[in-house]
């Protein structure tokens, strides 16, 4: 036993060290990138404006360069803006002339979930940008359609090609620009999801006690998770991935007006096991281990899959894996293992999908095996549900100490 446990400290030492390790590589390398823009992004300016000979970085901010020909005869503007999208932040080029009107737009730098980046370049997304004028609104639903099923990742483009075609514009063709305000998007996917947080919290403690009070034994942990696979899963395929949890880490954080589901998402299913110690997303909320569970109900398989111990520590080496892989490529879709967007959002490449079957088809036999053995953000929860638990216990240890021995000692001597 103290040889397993010193093992096992050892272990969790070298993995500390190791993603400090990359953390501070990746900091070395952001520190240490070229500082001439014009060298760095020369493949993209010339993309932007194939006819241009010469260009000179007139802003930083947004990084905007003039545009001249070969007869050093001003043409028009390269602008890059950034916003952040599903997976992280992304950069788009915007080539603009001297009338005001966009001739290109180029993803110059992006950190975007794959599928979904494909899926908007597929449909033709950037083209809708060309031949605008740089004072147009760009938002969803009133100039511009998104593309289906990549919400998310249409309006950040649509803003970086917003913030750089405006700030053109304004500053250096004086036009008058309209000022965009976000609005707060909250409307029914906000509400449903909050409502299903709420159940699960509710029903997760006083279950029991209502069960007393109306005399029934109900599973109403069953029906809000169905509601989660079809609220969280198939209609916003937003559970809590890796992606989710990376960014956060990266510090690549959307606008939480116009993504405030991002972040009710993950801080509350992160947050409860931090503050109350139970693993209350993965078992009530988690539209992935509820579909594993309806599955191995429908196939009638009791068969409980029994491996040993050691190979249940897979998901905590999946989680420092994809940490490790994130940190060093600078990118939360590095790390993004899970097979969540593959079913609810019908999109991944061959292994994906050729995991997906491999997952569900065990899940058959083997009661939500994902999250026993592989899932990386169960790790998670149950390493934050145990520093409560630590915590906790060192309170009470404290509370115990100042509180409940104190009047024992003043009162065993009275001259005080």
């Amino acid at each position: 036993m103290k040889n397993y446990l010193l093992v096992k400290k050892v272990i969790i030492f070298l993995a500390i060290v190791s993603l400090l390790g990359a953390w501070c590589f990746l900091h070395k390398e952001i520190t240490s990138e070229k500082t001439d823009e014009a060298n760095q992004y020369a493949k993209v300016l010339k993309q932007a404006y194939p006819q241009a000979e010469e260009f000179e970085k007139i802003s930083p901010d947004p990084l905007t360069f003039l545009v001249r020909d070969s007869n050093q005869k001003e043409i028009g503007f390269v602008a890059f803006g950034e916003a952040n999208g599903y997976g992280g932040p992304l950069k788009i080029a915007v080539g603009i002339d001297l009338d005001g009107q966009i001739i290109s737009t180029i993803i110059a730098e992006q950190k975007e979930t794959p599928s979904y980046l494909e899926e908007v370049l597929r449909k033709g997304y950037l083209d809708k940008f060309k031949t605008a004028k740089v004072t147009s609104p760009f938002v969803l639903g009133a100039d511009l359609n998104g593309v289906s099923g990549a919400t998310i990742s249409s309006k950040a483009i649509a803003k970086a090609i917003r913030n750089a075609s405006h700030a053109v514009g304004r500053e250096n063709l004086n036009l008058e620009v309209k000022e965009i305000s976000e609005p707060w998007n909250f409307g029914a996917a906000e509400a449903a999801v909050m409502l299903i947080f709420i159940c699960a919290i509710i029903f997760s403690f006083f279950n029991k006690q209502l069960n007393l009070l109306i005399k029934r034994k109900l599973n109403l942990r069953f029906p809000i998770i169905c509601c989660s696979i079809i609220v969280l899963g198939f209609w916003l395929n937003r559970p809590i991935s890796m992606q989710y949890l990376t960014g956060a880490m990266l510090g690549f954080f959307p606008s939480i007006r116009e993504n405030f589901l991002w972040y009710l998402v993950l801080f509350t299913g992160i947050g409860l096991p931090l503050f109350t110690g139970k693993n209350i997303y993965c078992f009530w909320v988690c539209p992935f281990g509820g579909l594993q569970e309806i599955i191995n109900k429908l196939c009638g398989v009791k068969y409980r899959l029994k491996i040993a111990k050691i190979f249940k520590v897979t998901r905590y080496f999946l989680l420092w894996l994809g940490i490790f892989l994130v940190i060093i490529n600078n990118n939360p879709a590095s790390g993004n293992i899970e097979p969540f967007g593959t079913v609810f959002g019908f999109k991944g490449t061959g292994f994906d999908w050729i995991e997906l079957i491999i997952v569900l088809v065990i899940a058959v036999f083997s009661y939500r095996f994902w999250c026993y053995f592989l899932c990386p953000i169960g790790a998670v929860m149950d390493l934050l549900s145990n520093v409560n638990h630590v915590v906790s216990k060192e309170l009470l240890q404290l509370y115990k100490r100042i509180v409940i021995h104190k009047p024992e000692s003043i009162s065993s001597n009275p001259k005080q």
